[in-house]
């Protein structure tokens, strides 16, 4: 296992965190996404400058409990449109609470996240988009 309490980065952590939350669970990120929510639903998942006014608000900010409605639409969404276990999903967004929504959404419909770097020039992200195989692109 490796050690990483000698690790440069974790000189700056803040007293009381951890280096490393090992042991990890065996249970896939949706999963614990959903014990979050069950045990946090009111907590603040998500806050992100770039997504304001986020859904028609003043903040951008999202609970646990909305992160998770948002990303089981969105998978029951794919679901619909025919995306199953193993399909690859385009997300092209900036780092956002969609980029989120989308990462867990993909997720639970079965799917494989492709991200995509919204500032690449479009030949750099046809070359992504070609090279993962996706069929479907959420931007």
């Amino acid at each position: 296992m490796v050690s990483y309490a000698d690790k440069p980065w974790t000189r700056n952590y803040d007293s009381g965190v951890p280096a490393s939350l090992a042991p990890y669970p065996n249970i896939s990120i949706f999963e614990m996404l959903d014990q979050t929510v069950s045990r946090f639903p009111d907590n603040t998942a998500c806050i992100s400058s770039a997504d304001l006014p986020l859904f028609g608000r003043k903040h951008a900010e999202i609970t646990y409990r909305e992160l998770g409605d948002l990303s089981d639409r969105l998978a029951a969404g794919l679901a619909a449109m025919g995306v199953k276990k193993g399909d690859r999903v385009a997300l092209h967004f900036a780092n956002s609470t969609q980029f989120i929504i989308g990462f867990f959404g993909i997720s639970k419909a079965g799917g494989i996240v492709v991200a995509i770097n919204p500032t690449f020039p479009p030949k750099k992200i046809a070359e992504q988009l070609n090279d993962s195989g996706a069929e479907t692109l959420i931007t």
